[in-house]
């Protein structure tokens, strides 16, 4: 994740360019495009698929806080579970990762619009959810997963 947005940056740069060839020239560009697509693409999933695997890695993230805080060492962003909105993440990492680096895709793959819609529709729907979660958090200082 540290060289997602250097290298969204150089996607829509290089599809920006005259000679710009994705299927031959800058395939290969386009393959680690695609990867790392896939790699942070979960919101393109179909909510119910996509909000298992969110609560699977963010299960992950917090065991991480509790391990961070068994060492006495600053727990890491998103992995305490005593703060962090689960729902408001999601808003956050649709919004300001996932959806803008599809938006690059897209204008390369233009068969790959409905991910667009589909985050769209995620994120209206953890946003839904983002007052439950709160209140999770508030009643037993937990994000329950």
């Amino acid at each position: 994740m540290s060289k997602h947005f250097p290298f969204m940056s150089e996607l829509k740069a290089l599809s920006a360019k005259e000679d710009f060839d994705p299927a031959d020239k800058h395939k290969v560009d386009m393959m680690k495009a695609l990867v790392h697509g896939a790699d942070v693409g979960n919101p393109t999933r179909p909510f119910d698929i996509s909000k298992v695997w969110t609560l699977k890695i963010l299960n992950e993230f917090f065991s991480q806080g509790d391990k961070e805080k068994s060492l006495g060492i600053e727990v890491s962003n998103l992995c305490d579970r005593k703060t962090t909105n689960v729902a408001g993440c999601q808003v956050g990492f649709i919004g300001f990762v996932v959806y803008p680096y599809f938006e690059a895709l897209c204008s390369i793959f233009p068969g790959m619009k409905y991910t667009l819609d589909e985050m769209n529709t995620n994120k209206e729907l953890w946003k839904g959810s983002q007052d439950k979660w709160a209140k999770n958090l508030e009643a037993d200082g937990n994000a329950e997963i």
